[in-house]
C-alpha cells in the first residue's frame, strides 16, 4: 500500500502498477526510462509519513516517486546484483537496501540524487555486514531505531541503522588490552610478522575513545618490536610485558618507566599473563591449547614485595581468572577440569570436571557468583562458583569458544568461536539473543568497555583489512524492548487484517 492506503503498488514484471486501492482500477503504469533493460522489481516499500514509494530491480537499481503525483524522486544503483531487500524509515528520512552480496545499505533518503546518471553515485551512510547469504526482508522498527533483517542463512539480525553498526574500526589493532574504567581509553596492541602479538613503541597504543585518535605509545618507542604478549591491570597503572627469550618487564605507564624485569627463563609466547584486582600479584601460566602435553603450573610474583612462588599450583594452565575479590583464583587442567583455589595461599578450594574436551576460555560475572566455561567440543556452560553446580548448557556454536566476557551488568554474555561468530546469550533464561558473523576473526579476544558501551574484538572489514571492532553493544534492556515493539507491532498488523 501506498500513502494512507489509498494506493496499491503492484510490481508486473519491470512494470510498478499503480491501482486505487478501493476499486483495483489501474490509474497509472511506473516504468523506467528506456535502454536502462528490462529488470524484474524484486522489493517495494513506501513511506505514508514522508509520500514516497520505493521499488528494488534485479540489476541493483532502486527508484523513489512521490505518491500521488508519481513524480520520480531519484533513482542510483544500491548493489552490483539483485536487491531483495528493502525498506524506508518511519519518517522517510533513511533507505535501507540488502541483496544478493549478503550486505546492508543505509542510504540518506535526502541525499540521493534524481538522476545518478548526471553526477558522481550516491554513498551509503553505512554498510551492515554480519549475513552469509542474501538478504530477503528488511524492517524497521516503528520508532525507526532498529532495523530487523531476514536472510537466507537462516537468521534474523536487529541492527542500529544510525549507530556504530557494522563495528567502527581501529585499523591494524589486534587486540584490546585495558579499558579505562569510565570506557574513554583504550590500549590496543598489533599483530607481529611472526605471527606474536607485539606491544613496544607504535605497536601499543592509547586510544581516545569519543575522538577515535591515537594517543601515542603508552611505553617508549626505544622498546618497539620486542613484546609478544601483554596485559595491563584494572587501574591502568601497570603493565606486565613478556618476550620470546623469558623475560618480563613491568612498566609504569603513568611515568613511562619501567619499573621491574623478571627473568622467567622459558618462552612466555604462548602463555597467559593476568594482574591481580589490587595490581599487587602478577599470575602467568601456560596456555593450555598450546601446552596439553607439558607439565603446566602457575607462578605468581608479589610486585611489592620482589617475592616469587615458582610452581605454585602445579599442572595448571591457562586460561585463568581472578575474582574481583581477590581472594580466589580460577584455571584449568588437563581433561576439562576446572579448579578454584584461595589467594594467595594457593588452598584448593573445589575442584570439578566441567567438560569433556579440552576447555579454551572462561568468565567470571562481575558478582563472582557465575563461571562461564567454553570447551574445543562448541559447547558454553555456566555454573554456580560456590557449589559448582550446572546452570546452563548454551548450544548453537559448530566449533571451539577461544573467548567469551559477561557483560558489565551480568545479564548477558558474549562468546566467540574459532569459525568468527559471535553470540550473544542471555543469562537468566540461556536463551540466544542473536548472533555477530560476517567477520574474520583475528586475535580471538573479546572485551566489554567498562560502562558496557563497547564490545571489542579483531576481525576484518570483509575488504581484507584486519581491524579492532569496536561494536555499540546493544544492552539486555535495549534488546528486551526492541522484542516488546516488534511484538506489539505484529499484534496490531494481525488485528488490522
Amino acid at each position: 500500500y501506498a500513502g494512507n492506503g489509498e494506493w496499491l503498488a503492484v510490481s508486473d514484471w519491470e512494470e510498478l502498477k499503480i491501482l486505487n486501492a478501493k476499486s483495483l482500477e489501474r490509474v497509472r503504469t511506473l516504468h523506467r526510462p528506456a535502454g536502462v533493460g528490462k529488470f524484474d522489481i524484486a522489493a517495494l516499500d513506501s513511506c505514508p509519513k514522508r509520500g514516497l514509494l520505493a521499488a528494488a530491480y534485479r540489476d541493483g537499481e532502486v527508484r523513489l516517486w512521490e505518491v500521488g503525483t508519481w513524480r520520480e524522486m531519484g533513482s542510483f544503483q544500491a548493489h552490483s546484483g539483485f536487491v531483495f531487500g528493502l525498506a524506508l524509515s518511519p519518517h522517510g528520512n533513511l533507505l535501507a537496501t540488502g541483496g544478493a552480496d549478503h550486505v546492508i545499505k543505509i542510504w540518506d533518503v535526502n541525499a540521493l540524487p534524481v538522476d545518478a546518471s548526471a553526477g558522481p553515485a550516491p554513498e551509503p551512510v553505512k554498510e551492515l555486514r554480519g549475513h552469509r547469504a542474501s538478504v530477503f526482508a528488511l524492517a524497521f522498527l516503528p520508532d525507526g531505531k532498529k532495523l530487523l533483517s531476514a536472510s537466507a542463512d537462516g537468521t534474523v539480525k536487529v541492527w542500529d541503522p544510525r549507530g556504530a553498526d557494522p563495528p567502527a574500526g581501529l585499523p591494524n589493532q589486534n587486540k584490546a588490552i585495558w579499558f579505562s574504567p569510565a570506557g574513554r581509553q583504550l590500549i590496543t596492541a598489533v599483530d607481529s610478522r611472526r605471527g606474536l602479538l607485539d606491544f613496544g613503541g607504535s605497536q601499543m597504543n592509547l586510544w581516545d575513545m569519543t575522538t577515535r585518535q591515537s594517543l601515542g605509545s603508552p611505553i617508549p618507542t626505544t622498546d618497539s618490536q620486542r613484546y609478544v604478549l601483554g596485559t595491563v591491570s584494572d587501574d591502568g597503572q601497570l603493565a606486565a610485558l613478556g618476550t620470546a627469550d623469558g623475560v618480563i618487564d613491568i612498566w609504569n605507564l603513568q611515568t613511562r618507566q619501567r619499573r621491574k624485569r623478571i627473568e622467567v627463563g622459558v618462552n612466555v609466547s604462548t602463555h597467559q599473563l593476568a594482574f591481580s584486582p589490587d595490581g599487587v600479584w602478577l599470575a602467568a601460566a601456560p596456555a593450555m591449547i598450546h601446552h596439553s602435553t607439558s607439565e603446566g603450573g602457575l607462578h605468581l610474583w608479589n610486585l611489592e614485595s620482589d617475592t616469587y612462588a615458582p610452581g605454585f599450583l602445579p599442572h595448571s594452565y591457562a586460561p585463568l581468572a581472578f575474582c574481583s575479590d581477590g581472594r580466589r583464583l580460577v584455571f584449568v587442567q588437563k581433561d576439562g577440569i576446572v579448579q578454584v583455589s584461595d589467594f594467595p595461599s594457593g588452598v584448593l578450594l573445589v575442584q570439578w570436571k566441567a567438560h569433556a574436551a579440552m576447555i579454551h576460555s572462561v568468565a567470571l560475572s562481575p558478582d563472582n557468583r557465575l563461571l562461564a566455561t567454553g570447551a574445543e567440543d562448541a559447547t558454553v556452560r555456566v555454573w554456580d562458583l560456590a557449589s559448582h553446580e550446572k546452570l546452563l548448557e548454551l548450544k548453537g556454536h559448530l566449533t571451539g569458544i577461544p573467548a567469551m566476557a559477561f557483560a558489565p551488568d551480568g545479564k548477558t554474555l558474549v562468546t566467540e568461536t574459532w569459525d568468527s561468530t559471535i553470540k550473544f546469550w542471555h543469562i537468566a533464561t540461556g536463551r540466544e539473543l542473536f548472533t555477530v558473523e560476517g567477520f574474520r576473526m583475528w586475535g580471538f579476544c573479546v572485551r566489554f568497555s567498562p560502562n558496557g558501551e563497547y564490545l571489542a574484538f579483531c576481525g576484518d572489514d570483509g575488504r581484507g583489512q584486519r581491524q579492532l571492532m569496536l561494536w555499540r553493544a546493544p544492552s539486555w534492556e535495549e534488546i528486551a524492548a526492541a522484542e516488546r515493539t516488534e511484538k506489539t507491532a505484529t499484534h496490531a498488523r494481525s488485528r488490522a487484517r
